[in-house]
């Protein structure tokens, strides 16, 4: 994983190939970011969705859109994160990561929700949000982590607690830098353990659906891009095994893991070029451009809701992509599914309240015998004792 000799430009230079490739992407995001506000502009894209060609053939005009507090927050942690990890190796472009994450986070403490929405004119996914928090969330915890000062710990112990690992919800990354950071838990002792019981919050729900599910996956609902939720399940549970040493936690994230590569119903290797089957059409337009399939890429997984009948083909008009004509029942497929996850849930729950209701009874005091009734000798002799009373 840390080797120099992938075969990139840069192999040799003595220099991890994996922080070179991330040093290449963080280079393109700088760009990004405005110079003078510290803002950071949402995306860069066409006004369409390009066709199936390779990167250097799509001629179509690029568009930078306006900033966004959610693409500078996630811009900030990014920063702060990288900042870290070249420190040894780089720690000019270190300094130069933080000096921008540090703007970045100016920006966001300067300005309220500025939320993108795509304009009219633009049809490539928005990757719109509702909301900032999370970002800000993230954005804060690596900077406390990253520079160790007093105003963002300030910040951030006045902040909710934030969860999720998605392109709409980032604020466990902000609970992974606080719970993994050197001394966190003396450092801000009142978000690392409301960090804490988040994590291992998830991390019991993991274990559990793991433990009802035919090969431990640690999901239930399968929807666009699941391998993403069930590979960042395996974070929180492995995060989680580190902090606690619970095996219950190591062994469902192993098994996640597992049902990538290839434990799961559908027999695949859900990572391209790797297994005896594996994917070979993956939702990636250079692999589409090549027809065939790029090698070492998480496919997106497993898509109930995506489920259809093509009855035409999408096409390519004038440079415009015409959408397939489809018949989709995907969707009633996982409503189903949830509704038969969902009934069993609640007959379980019912059953078990029966047997709990069934069992006081059982347990509870038997009412003491009736007295038995009186003998003959007794009633006469009760019989004499009343004359005698009446005399």
């Amino acid at each position: 994983l840390f080797g120099d000799d992938v075969g990139i430009p840069e192999s040799g230079n003595g220099v991890p190939d994996i922080l070179d490739e991330a040093k290449y992407d963080l280079t393109w995001m700088l760009k990004m970011q405005d110079p003078e506000t510290g803002g950071v502009h949402h995306k860069v894209t066409c006004e369409n969705f390009p066709g199936y060609v390779m990167p250097e053939q799509e001629t179509g005009e690029l568009i930078v859109t306006p900033v966004s507090t959610t693409a500078t927050g996630d811009f900030c942690g990014a920063m702060a994160l990288a900042s870290e990890f070249f420190g040894e190796s780089d720690p000019n472009f270190a300094a130069t990561c933080l000096d921008a994450a540090k703007k970045a986070w100016n920006f966001l403490d300067a300005n309220p929700n500025l939320i993108f929405k795509n304009p009219t004119d633009i049809t490539t996914g928005d990757y719109g949000d509702y909301s900032d928090s999370d970002e800000r969330y993230w954005a804060t915890a690596q900077m406390f982590r990253a520079t160790g000062e007093e105003a963002y710990k300030e910040k951030l112990e006045g902040m909710y607690l934030q969860t999720g690992m998605d392109w709409t919800t980032v604020g466990d990354y902000g609970n992974l830098a606080i719970l993994t950071m050197k001394d966190g838990e003396s450092k801000i002792e009142s978000v690392y353990q409301k960090a804490l019981s988040a994590m291992k919050k998830q991390a019991n729900t993991f274990v559990s659906t793991s433990n009802k599910t035919p090969f431990g996956v640690s999901i239930s609902t399968f929807n666009w891009g699941s391998n993403m939720t069930i590979g960042n399940a395996g974070v929180i549970l492995g995060v989680a095994a580190q902090i606690t040493g619970d095996d219950a936690y190591r062994q469902a994230a192993e098994d996640d893991l597992n049902y990538l590569l290839g434990k799961n119903a559908t027999g695949y290797c859900f990572v391209t070029g790797y297994g005896t089957l594996c994917p070979q059409n993956p939702h990636h337009r250079p692999s589409m451009a090549k027809k065939q399939a790029m090698k070492g890429m998480l496919v997106g997984g497993v898509n109930f809701t995506d489920l259809k009948w093509v009855l035409k083909p999408a096409e390519m008009v004038d440079g415009k992509e015409i959408a397939a004509v489809t018949l989709n029942y995907g969707n009633f497929l996982q409503v189903t599914f949830d509704f038969l996850i969902i009934a069993f849930s609640i007959f379980m729950f019912i059953k078990l309240l029966t047997k709990l209701t069934e069992k006081k009874k059982e347990e509870a005091p038997a009412a003491p015998p009736a007295p038995p009734a009186p003998s003959k000798e007794e009633v006469l002799l009760t019989e004499i004792r009343d004359l005698l009373k009446e005399k």
